[in-house]
């Protein structure tokens, strides 16, 4: 990729972030390699990549560990409720089998 950006003039020039701009040089060095990066400079340039680079990691996080509720698509508050019941169930019939054998 580096050798194509090179060849059409989109690569990154690093070392002017390094000095100007630490956080974002770093962001870029150890960073996920997206392809923002090659829009930083040259032909096609877009003046959002670095914000999109800077806020790629917690995007990322967002979607990953994002819980979703679904409303109304699940059955579990009705399973939960059969198992309370057979369990409540399930303890009074014990319990009335072992006082008979008592007494």
């Amino acid at each position: 990729m580096d050798e194509l950006a090179r060849l059409i003039g989109c690569l990154p020039a690093l070392g002017k972030y390094a000095i100007s701009d630490p956080t974002f040089y770093q962001k870029l060095l150890f960073g996920a390699n997206a392809p923002y990066v090659y829009r930083l400079d040259g032909p096609g340039k877009w003046e959002g990549a670095r914000n999109a680079i800077m806020t790629l990691e917690e995007r990322i996080y967002v979607k990953i560990f994002a819980v979703e509720p679904h409303y109304g698509t699940s059955s579990w508050g009705f399973k939960n409720f059969c198992f309370v019941m057979r369990s409540i169930l399930n303890r009074g019939y014990s319990l009335e089998s072992s006082s008979q054998k008592i007494s």
